[in-house]
């Protein structure tokens, strides 16, 4: 297909909806910043041109660079000595697709075909040129610094001046009137209506010292004039209807560009930043919201809608995204948000993390924190049911918000961090913190004995008023509305991957909960048969943490360290009853326009409005996304060959032919996208080499080696960042030479020579083989013997390693439950008695608390010493239990003995002398818990009764022994 058509369709695809939306301020778009260091010959961005292709073509003060958004290829004097000059200052292409260059003191060249060529340098060589304007019909007219107008039309140059009625020979712009005549801004002249050759209308009502430096004609036939210390005038019928300056919020009145992009507002470039004028008021933008320099040369919007900014400091590109970013630009005080929450009027409010509470939208951003009585962290939001919101925060309990107020708190509160506040149906308030579960009725909060100093996270009111609680190491419980009775639901290795529990969602058809892990990925509890099912990274799950779960019928939303995943709720559900499943969704980072990729695990960190978009807490800001306008690029991205390099020098242009004994054939291409040119991916393929498609990733370039002489094509094709793939694939045909050994006669003679020596040599080789046939034999039985011996050995070894734990070298969980199944299993067959002690130490927070983390390491380790060493003398199986805790599983030891065993073991701890400061002896205690079952018992039943007895021993005090008896 020719390239131009392949362009022109990509063009009419383009959706308005990827153009700079006017609903967005500028700081929400996304800006990115190219310089010397990404490869530009210079920062100064004169001009920027989109060329048939798709390439940008940017002029600078050390030459013009052509730019695919990845790489930029530099033309200058170096490899193209027809530019008279470095100093680019502008560039045209004109509809025969040849490329104008016009240089800022050496005249004109032009590019055709790849080459660049002077052009009339007997007229025109010593030319400043300003501005190229081409017509439709293929005539360029060319502003000059001195020089007047030119008209180019073929090959003849035409030159006006003054002499012609000009009145000033400096010209600036050019802007076609819609008439077959021109506007042409001048310095000293204002500016002019040129048609025939001659001068018939002119401006300079407005115009500081008659010098207009831009000058744009609207659809609605309003001239638009930057001028040089007036800012904009807009003139209309004849008369000057009103100027855009500095107080209208112009970041300064000496304009150098204009530009009218397909949303239809108006770009206006200045010497001291840019700015968006929408009708009322001008937005501007500047360095301080990321321009690397004031100073705008150039603009240009591309035909996917991307908005291009030359500066005096760079190249930028504006762009829109998917998500829709609030950070400090925007009014935020800090980075980091916890929790967001939209009331009952549409306000959406976010807490902070040390900058109070945010009312976000609708704007202004406005924020309420110790200055209002409030508290500078907030980790949780609740809006209540008479419209008042409760506001969890860290380390100064639960206050009660309403009309922009504190009215109350929650009394009796220790100042834990609050994780996550419910109000159950029956007006209850259930508050998670991080050390412990609160119930709040009538103004009271009772703490739940089940979950004393331990780590909580979310919290799901069930049908039946009960609630599910999720932990930070314990995994998921259930509690009844009450809070009298608590049970575990699912742990690590009993349905669950990980026992950190950080989010949990009401799947949409109310047949399950989804629930969120760290490091265990996504699980779900069905409610029909109690189990719980997992994905994790491996299961093609892309994170295995999972922050927050949003579940909106037909996708799951789920937030991690690595951005926002969407994926199809039904390819989930299908991969979790073991069905063939793809679970490639979408992934949004910081190139779709979230703040952070880093999102946070307080709640609610993800809220779904009442208008269905999503609102997501990051380390960096607040993104939002609208799933009901997801907008993609639809342009599909023209795919090119651009370079054949063989043994590492460019291949001449034309057909293309690699000469005899080349070694390596290097291809490189790209595809002309320059919305996310970063995550545009390639397949290609070398017909007559490749047996199928080579999926390249975004690499931009195939390398070959050795090629057999013959006839090859490659063929190359692109997609875009979603998905939308080129419209046709660039091929490239090219034949590989032989060597004179590889022409088909010096083959023959080779043939026969070779055969007749292997006739020769055969006989002789038969005879020597089945002398050495025996010998090998022998030789490999016994290497095989060796392999098979070390084979076992090692695998021994990995085995045993799989078994301990890593900080204190005894056995890990794991080991622990398979011990555990199989000391149950021959307790049952043999009638035999089987005892299991639970060892916490006690105080173990406060001790990490006051004495660190690494002293609380070595105090794990002592203990596990301990116990080990006792246990080496009286039998059993020590390890590791989770965290502060150890197990002690002792086989055919009745209750009575390991009651015994484990008080003297209590003494054995106290006796030791283990420094800690947070107890009031001074030294590490323990408290044990003791349970025993004689015949059949069960594993689960055996942790719970053992777990009981830990409970009492430390609720009645600590550094004691309970014994929970087995149910006969």
């Amino acid at each position: 297909m020719n390239r131009s058509l392949v362009l022109l369709i990509a063009l009419l695809s383009v959706t308005r909806a990827l153009a700079l939306d006017v609903n967005r301020a500028l700081t929400q778009a996304r800006l990115t910043v190219w310089t010397s260091e990404s490869g530009l010959p210079q920062t100064t961005i004169n001009t920027i041109v989109q060329s048939h292709e798709g390439y940008l073509w940017i002029g600078t003060e050390e030459g013009l660079a052509r730019f695919d958004g990845i790489r930029f290829v530099v033309r200058d004097r170096q490899n193209a000595p027809a530019l008279r000059s470095p100093f680019i200052s502008c560039v045209a292409e004109t509809p025969d697709h040849t490329l104008w260059i016009g240089t800022y003191g050496g005249g004109i060249a032009r590019m055709r075909g790849g080459r660049v060529e002077d052009f009339h340098p007997e007229l025109l060589a010593t030319d400043r040129i300003r501005q190229f304007h081409a017509m439709r019909d293929g005539t360029l007219f060319i502003a000059t610094a001195g020089g007047g107008l030119l008209r180019i039309d073929g090959d003849r140059v035409t030159r006006f001046t003054t002499r012609d009625g000009l009145p000033s020979d400096r010209i600036w712009a050019i802007e076609d009137d819609g008439d077959g005549g021109l506007w042409v801004a001048t310095h000293g002249g204002g500016v002019v209506r040129w048609r025939n050759g001659r001068v018939v209308q002119r401006i300079t009502t407005g115009l500081p010292n008659d010098v207009a430096r831009a000058v744009l004609r609207d659809t609605d036939g309003r001239l638009w004039i930057g001028t040089d210390g007036g800012g904009v005038v807009v003139w209309q019928n004849g008369a000057i209807v009103r100027s855009v300056t500095t107080r209208d919020g112009l970041p300064n009145d000496y304009v150098r560009t204009l530009l009218r992009d397909s949303n239809g507002s108006l770009w206006i470039g200045t010497d001291n930043g840019l700015a968006r004028w929408r009708g009322e008021r001008a937005e501007p933008m500047g360095i301080a919201e990321g321009l690397p320099n004031g100073g705008i040369r150039s603009l240009l919007e591309d035909r996917e809608r991307n908005l291009w900014v030359g500066t005096a400091g760079g190249l930028v590109r504006l762009r829109d995204t998917r998500v829709l970013s609030y950070t400090r630009r925007e009014g935020l005080p800090v980075d980091t948000i916890r929790a967001i929450l939209e009331d009952r009027d549409g306000r959406v409010w976010a807490g902070t993390e040390g900058g109070g509470l945010c009312s976000v939208s609708p704007g202004p951003v406005r924020c309420l924190s110790k200055a209002e009585g409030l508290h500078d962290s907030i980790y949780a939001l609740l809006e209540s049911r008479d419209g008042s919101m409760w506001i969890g925060t860290d380390g100064a309990g639960v206050v009660r918000f309403r009309d922009g107020k504190i009215v109350g708190r929650v009394p009796g509160l220790p100042n834990d961090r609050v994780r996550a506040l419910v109000e159950t149906a029956d007006g209850s308030l259930w508050i998670s913190k991080s050390a412990g579960l609160s119930l709040v009725r009538g103004g009271r909060a009772t703490p739940i004995k089940a979950f004393e100093d331990r780590q909580l996270r979310p919290l799901l009111e069930l049908r039946d008023g009960s609630l599910l609680v999720g932990t930070d190491g314990a995994g998921l419980w259930r509690v009844d509305r009450d809070g009298t009775h608590a049970r575990v639901i699912a742990q690590l290795g009993h349905g669950l991957e990980s026992d950190r529990v950080f989010s949990l969602a009401m799947d949409s058809d109310g047949t399950g909960v989804w629930i969120g892990t760290s490091g265990g990925g996504l699980s779900r509890l069905d409610f029909a048969t109690n189990r719980v099912h997992s994905l994790m990274r491996r299961d093609g799950l892309h994170d295995d943490v999972v922050f927050q779960v949003v579940d909106t019928g037909a996708d799951l939303w789920l937030t991690s360290n690595r951005g926002l995943y969407r994926v199809a709720r039904d390819r989930v559900r299908a991969a979790m009853d073991g069905r063939k499943s793809d679970l490639s969704g979408t992934v949004y980072g910081t190139t779709d326009g979230m703040p952070s990729a880093e999102c946070v695990g307080a709640w609610p960190s993800v809220m779904r409005a009442r208008n269905g978009k999503l609102w997501i807490a990051t380390a960096r800001g607040i993104g939002v996304v609208d799933p009901k306008n997801d907008t993609r690029n639809m342009v599909p991205p023209p795919v090119y060959v651009e370079e054949v390099l063989i043994d590492g020098n460019a291949a001449p242009p034309g057909p293309l032919r690699v000469r005899q004994g080349a070694q390596r054939v290097e291809l490189r291409y790209t595809a002309l996208s320059l919305r996310a040119p970063e995550r545009v991916t390639f397949r290609y393929m070398l017909e007559g080499y490749d047996p199928n498609w080579v999926d390249a990733g975004t690499a931009r370039v195939a390398h070959y080696t050795k090629l057999a002489p013959g006839d090859y094509t490659f063929r190359v094709i692109a997609t875009n960042e979603d998905g939308v793939r080129s419209r046709s694939e660039a091929r490239l045909a090219m034949t590989v030479d032989p060597r004179w050994f590889e022409t088909w006669w010096a083959r023959l003679l080779g043939i026969a020579l070779i055969a007749a020596a292997i006739w020769g040599a055969l006989r002789i080789r038969i005879a020597a083989m089945r002398a050495r046939k025996n010998e090998e034999l022998a030789h490999l039985a016994t290497e095989l013997e060796d392999a098979n011996r070390q084979l076992a050995v090692a695998n021994e070894r990995l085995r045993a390693l799989s078994y301990v734990d890593g900080l204190t070298g005894v056995a890990n969980r794991r080991r622990f439950d398979e011990a555990l199944e199989e000391a149950c299993s021959a307790a049952g067959q043999h009638g035999a008695p089987l005892s299991l002690v639970l060892i916490d130490l006690d105080h173990f927070k406060r001790l990490n608390d006051s004495q660190g983390h690494q002293i609380g390491d070595e105090a794990l380790r002592a203990m596990a010493t301990l116990l080990a060493t006792r246990a080496e003398s009286r039998g059993g199986l020590v390890a590791r239990f989770g965290g502060e805790e150890f197990a002690w599983l002792l086989p055919g030891v009745a209750l009575d003995a390991a009651r015994a065993e484990a008080e003297a073991f209590r003494l054995v701890v106290r006796d030791a002398r283990i420094r800690h400061d947070g107890t009031a002896s001074g030294v590490m205690t323990a408290s044990l818990g003791v349970t025993a079952a004689t015949g059949n018992a069960a594993p689960l039943s055996l942790v719970a009764a053992a777990d009981a007895a830990l409970y009492r021993a430390k609720s009645g005090g600590r550094d004691r022994v309970e014994v929970e008896p087995m149910a006969s």
